[in-house]
């Protein structure tokens, strides 16, 4: 077992000599397993090991005497255990999440509250293939796509390490009997009403003896796959990502055509990719969503407007905007009065630059001795219209939206500038004919717009 474990940190670079580390242990027989390995191997790093208990408070007495006999195990190893109670229960109502999904959020937080705070550089968890196995069977009953069915990653980014992934749950329990190492049993464990429960006590047992005896290994090693294809994918990806997408916060942009054209196994993991960027997770986003994503881009052309968990994405002209729901909010309208120069911050994170310099001929600036006053800049509003220079008549600015395919979200905050009561400027199309600088101008006045937040 400790040649085993030994190896397999080694295999995935999970430690690092003089490292702190603190493992996570429930009383179960997994992670009492753990630390009692560690402790063994930590000489060979130097290794400083702390243990570290979250009592999620759904047993009471009985999630009480784990904590006790957890305090106890590391008391008796001469290491510090840092405990912490919870109310998943609670957490549960103020989420809205499932019990395991509360109580997973929950020893996250802990784990790396105790890394900040400890000073921890990993910490280890009690995961082991039997686990790999049953997270593989059971995202795979419930429809997972290549992501999902790499289950339990060795390492995270996060600096969560899981030494025993590569040994069974009957082989931590007969390490423990040889060595006469006592455990708890986590009565929760034989409850039938979770899923995983019964996957673990009836769907496996089933399997194992009619179908294939070796089938724990082998769902194990189609992880394994599984994670080396995600990690190929990953670095492809975040190439292409850099390439295609146009960060506009709180948004993402991406081309429709460009995402259409994408062979569909590229175009389906781009598409989660962003979705992971703009939710934070994946958590409820299924295989239908990301096909309604696609079909949106490969429309030929207009408008639409989907809603998958937690995103909104808005189609309009070539153009899908993805942004979190609760980022979306109705436009704020705004009228500022201008003395030039200024450089004033507007509306949906546009700066603009007014600056005044001796005319060199150049078109495209406003001639300050004949523009009307006041100057105000403002927000486009349905109706408005005027003559740009180079037009014969005046047209409605909505008009010319259409023809330079402006997409929706862009409109409500677009930039006008009034003298006035007239319009005199506008973004993209310029000073209006009758103040546009001309032959006989002195001095000019340039408007600049940029988007203050652009990266990709």
């Amino acid at each position: 077992m400790l040649e085993r474990v030994a190896e397999f940190i080694n295999r995935y670079n999970m430690l690092a000599r003089g490292q702190a580390v603190g493992v996570a242990v429930s009383g179960g027989a997994d992670s009492v397993c753990l630390l009692h390995v560690l402790a063994e191997l930590a000489p060979h790093w130097a290794l400083r090991l702390v243990v570290l208990h979250l009592n999620h408070g759904l047993r009471g007495e009985e999630s009480d005497q784990d904590e006790a006999f957890v305090k106890q195990l590391a008391a008796s190893l001469g290491l510090n255990c840092l405990a912490r109670r919870v109310d998943v229960g609670l957490l549960r109502r103020m989420t809205g999440d499932n019990l395991e999904q509360a109580a997973r959020a929950a020893r996250r937080e802990f784990f790396l509250d105790c890394m900040r705070q400890a000073g921890l550089g990993r910490v280890a968890l009690g995961h082991t293939r039997s686990d790999q196995a049953e997270t593989v069977l059971l995202r795979l009953m419930r429809g997972s796509g290549p992501e999902g069915l790499a289950g339990i990653l060795p390492v995270t980014q996060e600096g969560f390490i899981r030494p025993l992934l590569g040994v069974e749950r009957a082989e931590v329990e007969q390490y423990l009997r040889d060595r006469n190492i006592a455990w708890r049993e986590d009565s929760t464990n034989r409850d039938l009403a979770l899923a995983r429960n019964r996957i673990r006590h009836q769907v496996l047992p089933v399997l194992l003896r009619d179908f294939n005896p070796a089938l724990v290994g082998a769902l194990a090693r189609y992880a394994e796959l599984a994670q080396t294809e995600n990690d190929f994918w990953k670095c492809r990806i975040e190439r292409l990502a850099r390439r295609l997408l146009e960060r506009r916060p709180p948004a993402v942009l991406v081309r429709a055509d460009r995402l259409a054209g994408l062979p569909a196994a590229v175009g389906r993991r781009l598409v989660r990719y962003i979705l992971e960027k703009i939710k934070g997770d994946l958590r409820r986003i299924e295989f239908e969503h990301v096909e309604q994503i696609l079909r949106l881009a490969a429309e030929k052309s207009g408008h639409g407007r989907l809603q998958v968990p937690d995103v909104e994405v808005i189609r309009s002209f070539n153009w899908l905007r993805i942004v979190r729901l609760d980022q979306v909010r109705p436009p704020q309208p705004y009228s500022l009065n201008l003395d030039v120069p200024a450089e004033l911050v507007l509306e949906g994170g546009l700066r603009l630059v007014v600056s005044v310099a001796e005319w060199n001929g150049e078109p495209g600036g406003l001639d300050l001795d004949r523009v009307p006053r006041p100057l105000v800049v403002r927000n486009w509003r349905p109706g408005d219209r005027y003559r740009p220079a180079g037009r014969d008549r005046a047209v409605l600015i909505k008009k010319m939206f259409q023809e330079q395919k402006i997409p929706l979200w862009e409109r409500s905050g677009w930039p006008v500038l009034t003298g006035g009561d007239l319009i005199v400027w506008s973004r993209q199309f310029g000073p209006a004919a009758e103040y546009a600088a001309a032959p006989g101008c002195r001095r000019v006045i340039r408007l600049e717009v940029s988007d203050i937040n652009t990266n990709c």
